[in-house]
């Protein structure tokens, strides 16, 4: 029973940092500073969320790669039928003879604090839950 309980709290805690990790990654990868791009811009699209105009969803699709999120300040800074251009892990996006400096997005800077807390206090919460009888 004991080893039933601690099999399912160390499932329940990897699957948390599975879910923190996934967290981190997709806010890195919406500044597009991970990611290898190679396209033209074929659309762009704004969502409005909850929050018009302060947690909009920006979307770019390239002819190459379909559909990618990116953050406000690449979404403004190209235009449709531009070819853009991106090494993996470059701070700087190449559009029709025009350079961008990228920027991690404010959401990655906080998801690096909030992630690593969410966890701390999982571990904490899951320690409780296994002196507890």
């Amino acid at each position: 029973m004991r080893l039933l309980k601690l099999l399912a709290m160390a499932t329940l805690f990897l699957l948390g940092v599975l879910l923190a990790v996934a967290n981190v990654w997709f806010a890195a990868a919406r500044s597009t500073i991970p990611l290898r791009l190679d396209g033209k811009v074929v659309a762009k699209r704004q969502l409005s969320e909850k929050h018009p105009g302060r947690d909009d969803v920006y979307l770019l699709e390239l002819n190459q790669q379909g559909w990618v999120q990116v953050d406000k300040h690449v979404f403004d800074a190209v235009k449709e039928e531009e070819r853009i251009r991106k090494e993996s892990w470059s701070p700087h996006l190449e559009h029709d003879g025009h350079a961008t400096d990228l920027e991690w997005s404010t959401d990655l800077r906080g998801m690096l604090w909030t992630m690593p807390g969410s966890l701390i206090v999982m571990l904490v919460t899951l320690a409780a839950a296994w002196v507890k009888r």
